[in-house]
């Protein structure tokens, strides 16, 4: 049965369904985001949010388990690397600017 896989398949199946309602977010959002489409978008958000915690909170249980493999270690390290790139691209960008404006 598909129920009875280790947490470290759920972990990566999870992790991967929120990176794909992220990002489809932004493939449907247009400029400006009115009405139906505004509703779509937030529940793409929000049900992205939901299988990354579950992604993370099912790798920590592989990882508590002691579940063989890398794969227990993937739904932690995807939502990571996204909140790295969040967070790291506008202080780099900020940073290239500041650096371009003194010459």
């Amino acid at each position: 049965m598909i129920f009875h896989k280790p947490y470290s398949y759920w972990s990566v199946v999870t992790s991967l369904l929120g990176i794909a309602f992220l990002g489809l977010t932004y493939v449907i959002a247009p400029d400006i985001p009115q009405g139906f489409t505004l509703f779509v978008i937030n529940i793409l958000v929000i049900s992205a949010a939901v299988f990354i915690l579950i992604g993370v909170l099912s790798s920590i249980a592989a990882i508590v388990n002691k579940e063989p493999g890398i794969k227990k270690y993937l739904g932690i390290f995807i939502p990571s690397t996204i909140i790295l790139y969040i967070v790291l691209v506008p202080l780099i960008m900020g940073l290239l600017f500041g650096i371009n404006n003194n010459p």
